[in-house]
């Protein structure tokens, strides 16, 4: 009987041990307001403890960004840069500099559709207020000459902004940044796959935990509840502009928050600029360049670029039409 008792035993313990090794991964979620909009983590991991956390930490990652890029925090990074602006030189931290680089790689490269100095205009729109409103153009001019990415100097460790006055918007940066951040974090501390969205802002690895591919949805611009479905094409990261996420109608005229810094007035272009990409940040600055370039100087610079597949929505003659990358245009359903 001892014997048998004993043979029992050390099957249950190598049973223990071979589910602890070669159990099932499963998939964990958490879902979190941040960076004004939602942010949504998932990933694959085999028990409660390790998958809570992994949200947690990813979670803590993305907070920390949004506390230094956040441009409405009178202690944040860019409310320090700012305070400096026309006087000297400031220290800044990795993810400063880095998001400021890839910032002002793009602003060359579109020819100044994306520009991180446009904060002075986008203050007189007041869109994150109740009451947004129209500047006039005595308000409007003053603060267009405030704004030029050229007017950022940046060496290793530090940065200035030459015009008194002048303000950093990384609203069009940091929001897919902090993404990216998230997605190191977790991979770097042993997730295998899953996808953090933070509005619209995915990035993803790795496959399902039943061997699935992930897939991104993107939403009609038009059609809020009818889904446009994506193939796979290869690129983990996608980002979303559209003139539908903060606006307001004046006059029968709609007026949203995604301002062509050459004018200081809501670019009119495009209705919605999906890019996909290689990285978050990318995606996200990307998105905001096309949308403001319009369908099709934002088309070339898209196909001027590598690993970049984007999906434009504009309106032409009362109509709404889109174009596609070449990489895109067999990997769409439901238009």
């Amino acid at each position: 009987m001892k014997r048998i008792i004993s043979y029992l035993l050390l099957v249950l313990l190598v049973a223990f041990a071979f589910w602890r090794i070669y159990r099932p991964v499963r998939l964990w979620e958490a879902v979190r307001p941040m960076m004004d909009t939602v942010v949504t983590v998932k990933l694959c991991a085999k028990d409660s403890s390790t998958a809570q956390n992994l949200l947690r930490g990813a979670f803590e990652e993305m907070e920390r960004i949004d506390r230094m890029m956040d441009s409405y925090s009178s202690t944040s990074e860019v409310a320090v840069i700012d305070s400096m602006a026309g006087k000297g030189w400031v220290s800044i931290t990795p993810d400063m500099e880095r998001v400021l680089k890839r910032s002002q790689y793009f602003s060359e490269l579109s020819g100044g559709a994306f520009d991180i100095t446009v904060g002075p205009v986008k203050e007189l729109w007041r869109f994150d207020s109740p009451n947004p409103t129209i500047p006039l153009p005595g308000q409007l001019v003053p603060a267009l000459t405030l704004v030029g990415y050229q007017n950022i100097q940046l060496e290793a460790g530090r940065v200035r902004l030459l015009e008194p006055k002048m303000k950093l918007d990384l609203g069009g940066a940091a929001k897919g940044y902090a993404v990216d951040c998230a997605v190191e974090f977790l991979k770097k501390r042993g997730a295998k796959s899953g996808l953090v969205d933070a509005g619209g802002d995915v990035r993803l690895w790795g496959k399902k935990p039943y061997g699935g591919e992930w897939q991104v949805a993107i939403r009609h611009p038009r059609e809020r509840e009818k889904l446009i479905r994506v193939g796979k094409i290869g690129l983990s990261a996608v980002a979303t502009s559209g003139d539908y996420e903060r606006f307001f109608i004046k006059n029968g005229k709609r007026y949203h928050h995604i301002l062509d810094p050459h004018t200081g007035y809501p670019a009119r272009g495009c209705v919605s600029a999906t890019v996909w990409t290689r990285t978050a940040t990318d995606a996200d600055i990307l998105a905001t360049a096309v949308f403001v370039l319009g369908p099709e100087k934002g088309m070339e610079l898209v196909e001027r670029l590598d690993d970049v597949e984007a999906l434009i929505f504009f309106e032409k003659d009362g109509r709404l039409e889109y174009v596609a990358s070449q990489g895109m245009k067999d990997k769409l359903s439901g238009l």
